[in-house]
């Protein structure tokens, strides 16, 4: 007889588990277009197999930013890399759009769009590469190695200096407009006499004034979103180098000192 009951009270109970409605899954909320002005987007793309002649073998790093005009209510994506920058001024609802069901934010780009959610903790994070549109040259000629989504805030950066940690060595100075870089010691004041454009607050564009006239890409990562995983604890300076087309050397990474 006690056999027969415990028997009975472990079906009851397996019927009972069973028988339990599943915690339904958290569909994030919608990120608005007036959140996505406070981050950016980057992503590193290598050229596909057949295009090393164009445009070499090293990384080229895109910088996604955006601004918001409240007054028309014109989104405005800009998407920079080394030797092009474009942007895409649209009205709110086409630039960026919620899927209720799946919980995703979509942001149109010029080249196609990226799909955004939110992590267990709010934090707004990618999901995948970004989509490229048919057409798009880079689409067809890159491949996307990674990408993440940086939270900018509304820092602003009219100083900056930094130095070489990853891919790169020397020391880097920015102040009005004007920049240097040097491979043993940071530049003095006195010797910025490159000059370098801002096209958001993190990111900016200038070339240099050595014998080859090298273009740059600069883009600053703030403090807590760190790069590929890495220096989350540092202020960050990335910087993209090319020339005709090609990337000439190591995405570089540095520290601001």
């Amino acid at each position: 007889m006690k056999a027969i009951l415990k028997c009975t009270w472990a079906v009851a109970l397996l019927f009972t588990a069973c028988g339990k409605d599943p915690e339904p899954k958290k569909t994030a909320k919608e990120i608005t277009a007036e959140e996505l002005t406070g981050y950016m987007i980057l992503e590193e793309l290598v050229p596909k197999p057949g295009h090393a002649a164009e445009y070499g073998d090293k990384p080229t790093l895109m910088a996604t930013t955006a601004r918001l005009d409240n007054g028309t209510n014109m989104f405005n994506v800009t998407q920079n890399t080394v030797f092009q920058s474009h942007s895409g001024p649209w009205s709110t609802p086409v630039a960026v759009s919620y899927h209720p069901e799946s919980g995703i934010t979509t942001l149109r780009t010029h080249h196609g769009y990226y799909e955004l959610t939110r992590d267990q903790h709010e934090n707004v994070v990618l999901e995948g590469m970004q989509h490229f549109k048919e057409g798009s040259t880079i689409g067809q000629k890159f491949t996307s190695r990674h990408a993440q989504v940086v939270k900018v805030g509304n820092a602003s950066y009219n100083t900056f200096s930094g130095k070489g940690i990853e891919g790169v060595n020397g020391f880097y100075k920015f102040d009005g407009l004007k920049w240097r870089y040097k491979p043993d010691a940071l530049p003095a004041l006195s010797e910025l006499a490159w000059s370098y454009a801002t096209y958001h607050n993190n990111v900016w564009t200038g070339r240099d004034g050595g014998s080859e006239r090298l273009y740059n890409l600069f883009v600053i990562i703030p403090r807590g979103n760190g790069w590929k995983g890495n220096h989350t604890d540092k202020e960050l300076l990335l910087v993209n180098t090319g020339k005709d087309l090609k990337i000439t050397g190591a995405l570089g990474v540095c520290e601001r000192i």
